[in-house]
């Protein structure tokens, strides 16, 4: 019997499917909270299973996912006067550096930068990898 597997070479990098399996995440999630809301569950009944179901996020995160489920777009998490750079990898990755560090975000954090959703694929010290989908 011939137990070897032949595997591929992945059409995606390890970044973009980290990312996407997040935003995935987070759009299966904010479709639940809805439903909970039109059961008539309470706002601190949704926030508590927020913090449950997705302690793994950071807290900033975590109320970026109650404010779009209200429907609401959340303001911008930094501009671009609070970057020292920032550039297009490709047309869905930008990478960023901070004028001062912030340690508020983390990989897998949710961002809003230019009105636009990001998922952060890395970070150090100064510098956000952002994948927008």
């Amino acid at each position: 019997m011939d137990d070897k597997f032949k595997i591929s070479k992945p059409d995606q990098g390890v970044d973009t499917l980290v990312s996407e399996l997040s935003v995935l995440r987070l759009e299966k999630t904010i479709k639940k909270l809805e439903k909970m809301r039109s059961k008539g569950l309470s706002e601190k009944d949704i926030l508590e299973f927020i913090d449950l179901q997705h302690k793994d996020f950071d807290q900033r995160s975590r109320t970026q996912i109650y404010r779009l489920s209200l429907g609401l777009v959340p303001k911008d998490d930094f501009t671009e006067a609070e970057l020292e750079s920032w550039e297009a990898l490709n047309d869905t990755t930008i990478q960023i550096q901070f004028l001062e560090p912030r340690d508020e975000f983390q990989e897998c954090s949710l961002v809003f930068f230019e009105k636009q959703r990001w998922v952060v694929v890395s970070e150090k010290e100064k510098t956000l990898v952002l994948k927008r989908f």
